[in-house]
């Protein structure tokens, strides 16, 4: 099980596992873990990196995502290509002003109506329901 990656329920860690808070270790104290982690967490000869998994959630491997891969945002504000297709309706003033024009005058073409601004533009909430733990991989 060295190098298993455990949810915790408690607030302080068994003793054979280590926080997976990118803290650094060295070989020499878990030289079982350093041997089966990849490499992106191997920082030399002597020291290595244990998983960063504060405030994330954990995907599986596959489709495209390789293993220390990371994704996501907790928050994001939609950009106008995320926004779906959409039209608003707006009413046109009550008076108008009629203009007589020249033929193929420029300014007879018609400038487009738009509608009054909607929403803040703030960013919302991209996270599906949660419960808290505690992330620990297992060292010895």
């Amino acid at each position: 099980m060295i190098g298993a990656i455990m949810p915790f329920m408690r607030d302080v860690l068994p003793n054979n596992c280590l926080p997976c808070d990118g803290g650094h270790y060295l070989r020499v104290d878990y030289p079982l873990l350093y041997e089966v982690l990849p490499g992106a967490l191997i920082v030399d000869a002597d020291t290595f990196l244990t998983p960063d998994l504060t405030a994330v959630f954990l995907i599986g491997e596959g489709n495209g995502r390789s293993m220390l891969d990371t994704g996501g945002e907790e928050a994001h504000t939609l950009t106008v290509s995320e926004m779906p297709e959409h039209t608003h309706d707006y009413t046109a003033a009550a008076a108008s002003v009629a203009t007589v024009v020249a033929p193929n005058d420029p300014s007879a073409i018609p400038s487009p109506s738009v509608s009054s601004p909607a929403g803040g533009g703030q960013p919302h909430n991209n996270m599906p329901p949660y419960v808290v733990v505690k992330y620990g991989i297992v060292a010895k």
